[in-house]
């Protein structure tokens, strides 16, 4: 059973089994291929005269050690009309306080690396802003919503699915781990597909927002330069997808509908390495439930033993 997520589960299949034969399940040049993420970047700047009309409804919501953030879907019509992929977006605020600014980082940093947190630099802001911090933390633990402050921006953060591309792939490099180990080489390539789709969102969102009167989008300029750098502005967010697809036809793929390895018996794959795509939204639930019903399986199975 290789349980190793979307990067090394491809990486230990490439480095087992006879090196002529690529790896194991690999008889297609199949094993690494097809890797995708959820490219997220932050496509638009939203312009309201009202910024609290934007604030209250999308920002994020706490209740009983739970996180809710609302998100907005691309719709199913609008994806198949401007062929399109499936797409998602949320608000994301910047504020032109800098002690609350100061305490978020604060908050985020708690648990992080010590180098991802400047307490020097921001416990001196927080303290300067004892009233905004201790309004912040009243509305966050009382009432379980985010900052009332107005924002000095607010961003259309999209996130979208990518399509699978047999081009964006794990292989091998020479140096090896400390195991001696072959370690793993990512390119993780986009198209203009993923570009136009994010493009799409703006657009859309923007649209909707118009027509109620709550904001204006001003789209990022890299959005619309399909020959420029706009796959450098997109993030990945680790979720590894991909690289053992599923399918019935061991030409296409690498697992079965059961995930066990075409051609290999009892080797299992588990995890969203198996995907053969990936949608926009997290992939822990659709995990869960394959891991739940590969389990199954193999209790079916050794009952017939």
């Amino acid at each position: 059973m290789l349980c190793a997520g979307g990067i090394d589960n491809a990486r230990l299949l490439l480095v087992s089994g006879a090196p002529e034969a690529g790896g194991l399940g690999n008889a297609h040049d199949n094993v690494g291929r097809y890797f995708q993420e959820h490219p997220n970047a932050r496509c638009a700047v939203l312009r309201s005269p009202d910024p609290s009309a934007l604030q209250e409804p999308y920002s994020l919501l706490y209740r009983r050690r739970r996180r809710y953030l609302p998100k907005l879907a691309l719709a199913p019509a609008v994806q198949r009309e401007e062929r399109v992929l499936n797409c998602g977006a949320n608000l994301e605020y910047d504020y032109a306080d800098e002690a609350l600014n100061a305490l978020r980082r604060i908050r985020r940093g708690l648990g992080a690396e010590p180098e991802r947190a400047d307490l020097r630099r921001d416990l001196p802001l927080a303290a300067r802003g004892v009233r905004a911090a201790t309004a912040t933390a009243y509305r966050r633990f009382v009432h379980g919503r985010s900052p009332a402050a107005p924002p000095a921006t607010v961003w259309l953060q999209v996130h979208c699915e990518q399509a699978p591309n047999r081009d964006s792939r794990v292989t091998l490099t020479r140096e090896r781990d400390a195991a001696g180990v072959n370690r793993a080489r990512l390119e993780w390539r986009l198209t203009d597909l993923e570009r136009r789709t994010a493009a799409t969102m703006v657009a859309t969102v923007g649209s909707e927002l118009r027509r109620l009167g709550l904001a204006e989008a001003e789209p990022a300029g890299w959005l619309s330069d399909a020959g420029g750098d706009w796959a450098e502005r997109f993030s990945a967010v680790y979720h590894r997808i991909g690289t053992t697809r599923m399918a019935d036809d061991p030409a296409r793929g690498v697992v079965d509908s059961d995930c066990q390895v075409h051609g290999i018996d009892g080797l299992y794959v588990a995890g969203s390495s198996v995907f053969p795509t990936g949608g926009y939204a997290n992939p822990t639930l659709t995990i869960v439930a394959l891991a739940l019903r590969l389990a199954d399986h193999l209790v079916r199975r050794s009952q017939r033993w």
